[in-house]
């Protein structure tokens, strides 16, 4: 099972979180005038400006379906910043600033190197806009397209991103659009969950359940839970965002996902159907690392583990065997090889104890003496 055989992505938005050229743009852009402009997302506003408030925009990043994301740097603290300027326009607007003020409120209460941190949000000049940690780097569905990962990579990346997760469900509050999109690497080579805009936080669940949000379907379809993909929005807690880990876990080992066709076909089978073992797409597979994947991605959210913790815990008693020496560890020189010489007298003596010598050397002078000749 190739990964250059998986089907189109049921989910069609781009990815807003481009990475940025080798070469900084900053310098380029110090060059430009306050009255200067960069290309903004399709919207009311075809322009942002360069001097946006406190910020310097330099760049546009990436767009999508709900808005863009722009590089700048923040001239107070001078720093390089994610700018994300939501598209505002249209019947979903309200709801769409709804979602970004989540997002700012959510990541904004969670610390912890696996999360993007979020820095700054408000409104300037009519345009609205969150102000967050600028990651360089790709994408991990990026990465993942020329760099497939090992098993054990699997499980490092996986615990790295559960443990930032067990941070955010402590405080009840659950992304809920978790996908290889919306996770970047950075150039430690650690992943960063990015993309907080679907977050369910614990002061929102009762507004979350009300009749109008009922049916709504939150989530992309590769990698949403089966209570997301039916439409159970009470239903959806931490479990759902181990079971968008889970999806990702299954893709990095067997190249593929759990379900595959249409997005309806592939909502509609995660909700009658029970989901196959990696070990039924690459036999092998490590079967307790395999037990481990299957269980994350039960149908039903009871049978999955419980909390991000007992994740870790499980996969950190898998034996994948030991992991490379990091490179930046200083490495334990090659013992020199020993010269082997004959065993002289000056050696035995060598290796005699103390007062065993000084017994011997006693005696020495003891016998010299009585063998002297009285005159």
């Amino acid at each position: 099972m190739a990964s250059s055989s998986r089907p189109p992505d049921p989910d069609r938005r781009a990815p807003a979180d481009q990475p940025a050229p080798a070469k900084s743009p900053v310098s380029a852009a110090d060059t430009k005038r306050p009255s200067d402009s960069v290309p903004m997302a399709s919207g009311p506003f075809n322009k942002l400006p360069l001097r946006f408030g406190r910020y310097q925009v330099e760049q546009l990043l990436g767009r999508g379906a709900m808005g863009a994301v722009y590089l700048a740097r923040d001239t107070q603290l001078d720093r390089l910043v994610a700018l994300k300027i939501p598209k505002l326009s249209g019947s979903g607007a309200a709801k769409l600033l709804a979602r970004l003020k989540t997002e700012a409120k959510a990541a904004a209460q969670i610390d912890h190197p696996s999360l993007c941190h979020v820095y700054d949000t408000g409104d300037i000049d009519g345009i609205s806009y969150i102000a967050m940690q600028y990651i360089e780097g790709k994408t991990l569905k990026q990465v993942l397209e020329t760099d497939p990962k090992s098993p054990r990579e699997a499980v490092e990346l996986v615990i790295r991103l559960a443990e930032g997760l067990a941070e955010a469900h402590a405080r009840h509050i659950y992304h809920r659009d978790l996908k290889p999109e919306n996770i970047k690497i950075n150039r430690r080579g650690l992943p960063v969950i990015m993309d907080f805009g679907l977050a369910k936080l614990a002061s929102t669940v009762t507004s979350d359940a009300g009749k109008t949000q009922s049916g709504t379907i939150l989530g992309s379809p590769a990698y949403m839970s089966p209570e997301q993909a039916a439409g159970k929005v009470d239903d959806i807690d931490h479990r759902s965002d181990l079971y968008s880990l889970g999806v990702m876990l299954f893709e990095m080992l067997t190249g593929q996902w759990p379900f595959t066709g249409a997005a309806l076909q592939v909502m509609g089978q995660k909700t009658i159907l029970d989901p196959p073992s990696p070990l039924s797409v690459k036999p092998d597979l490590d079967p307790q690392l395999a037990a481990i994947c299957h269980k994350l991605i039960a149908k039903n959210r009871e049978d999955r583990f419980q909390s991000a913790g007992e994740l870790v815990a499980a996969l950190q008693a898998v034996n994948l065997g030991a992991a490379a020496v990091p490179a930046q560890l200083p490495q334990t020189p090659p013992a020199r090889a020993r010269v082997e010489k004959p065993v002289g007298l000056s050696d035995v003596r060598a290796a005699q104890p103390l007062a065993a010598r000084m017994e011997q050397a006693r005696r020495s002078v003891s016998g010299k003496a009585q063998a002297k000749p009285t005159p």
